[in-house]
């Protein structure tokens, strides 16, 4: 009887390995087929492995099969997903650059070398000094990148521009192949101390290595970007390629039901190229209104960039004119951030919607589909939504009345120059 148990308790541990280290399903529901063949030939009621001591009867099976699947696995690694808003990412970054052990990728628009992100390179810095490789790649076009880039190279850190043939727009770390912060947060003081930014911690090996995986193309090849088949979890789906962003997100438009809640920094409907790509999610949101879902759609109001409101002003009108309702953050508050909410879903990242944001840039978005997360991204909406203002009322024949009061991002050339 002993011997008995011991055998099925060798084969479940050895099944529960199988299904801790994430082994693929075909895998996983194979296993036991050779024990159970094994059995049938050598005898249909009894056999033994004398030689290594197993000892099983067909009998036994039950035993076997109550110890496969009576156990969970107990390292099974679930994903944990923590939303990270406005001033909760710069601490949340330096914890995990303090936490790294192996290694430290970025892929950065922009690294500005102030006293609040000095602070994070210093803690790059003190990373490479303990053994973590750290590996930062910056847009090749911004001023700003070139005092930092030498930075960090002085310090040891392996640091590189892009190829002058991409654009780079991400804001991606991966952490030892454990852990992804992603969203809208550039290094810059106003993007840490100031700005309205979404932006999300993924603690989930399969999805951190995935994005892994398009770190190392990139960093291998700038000038191409990265191709990689989908990847699906059950709470995550990654979206570091332009074309999958846009199939996801068309993809939740086109099926909405309840609410379609956005916050975006630019927004830019092309009148005069009514095919654009951009234009598809225009139409998106308004057939989706048209259907009775709720659309909601709150855009910056720059207090220094005109570039910027013109487009945003244009796209409201348009948007307004399809009775989709429209409102603008005060103009002395930037909001920075590229939040997609669509019934129990979310998207963000680092993509505007303009035709750079869609088919041009190199940047990284993630789509969740955990209910309670988007509650969380649902509450950062409403709150920003009632200080908004009505989009009409602020943009038709209003002068600029405020300037700023300090010079917020100079030389970002995201702000001063926004390409959509």
């Amino acid at each position: 009887i002993i011997s008995r148990f011991f055998s099925c308790s060798f084969f479940s541990a050895l099944f529960r390995k199988f299904l801790s280290s994430k082994a693929k399903p075909t895998t996983i529901f194979l296993l036991p087929f050779p024990f159970l063949l094994f059995t049938f030939f050598c005898s249909p009621a009894h056999f033994r492995m004398s030689a290594v001591g197993f000892n099983f009867r067909a009998s036994d099976f039950p035993l076997l099969l109550i110890l496969l699947f009576g156990f969970a696995p107990t390292n099974v690694e679930k994903s944990i997903i923590t939303p990270v808003l406005n001033r909760s990412y710069l601490p949340q970054a330096r914890e995990m650059i303090q936490g790294a052990k192996e290694y430290v990728h970025i892929l950065l628009l922009e690294i500005h070398k102030d006293d609040i992100t000095m602070s994070l390179m210093k803690e790059l810095i003190s990373a490479r000094k303990r053994g973590v490789a750290v590996q930062v790649m910056l847009e090749d076009t911004l001023s700003c990148n070139r005092q930092s880039l030498s930075y960090l190279k002085e310090n040891g850190v392996e640091a590189r521009f892009d190829s002058p043939e991409k654009f780079l727009h991400h804001k991606l770390m991966i952490i030892d192949g454990k852990a992804v912060l992603i969203g809208s947060t550039n290094w810059s003081y106003t993007s840490l101390d100031y700005n309205n930014e979404t932006n999300v911690l993924l603690k989930d090996a399969g999805v951190a290595r995935y994005y892994e995986k398009y770190f190392q193309l990139l960093w291998a090849t700038p000038s191409i970007e990265p191709e990689l088949p989908p990847l699906k979890t059950e709470k995550i789906i990654p979206l570091p390629v332009k074309k999958d962003y846009f199939d996801e997100l068309h993809n939740l438009l086109n099926t909405a039901t309840t609410r379609i809640h956005i916050i975006l920094y630019g927004m830019r409907y092309y009148s005069h190229s009514p095919d654009s790509v951009v234009n598809i999610v225009f139409d998106d949101l308004v057939e989706a209104k048209k259907r009775g879902v709720e659309v909601k759609v709150l855009l910056d109001k720059s207090n220094y960039n005109d570039k910027l409101n013109h487009f945003n002003e244009a796209a409201a009108r348009y948007l307004r004119k399809h009775k989709v309702e429209v409102r603008f953050d005060p103009p002395e508050v930037h909001t920075h951030a590229k939040l997609v909410i669509v019934d129990e879903s979310v998207i963000l990242g680092s993509s505007n919607w303009g035709y750079g944001g869609l088919k041009v840039y190199l940047g990284s978005n993630v789509l969740l589909l955990d209910p309670q997360i988007t509650d969380a991204y649902e509450k950062y909406f409403q709150r920003l939504w009632l200080q908004g203002r009505r989009a009409l009322k602020e943009v038709l024949g209003e002068a600029k009345k405020i300037s700023s009061s300090r010079d917020r991002g100079k030389g970002e050339k995201e702000e001063k120059d926004y390409k959509v």
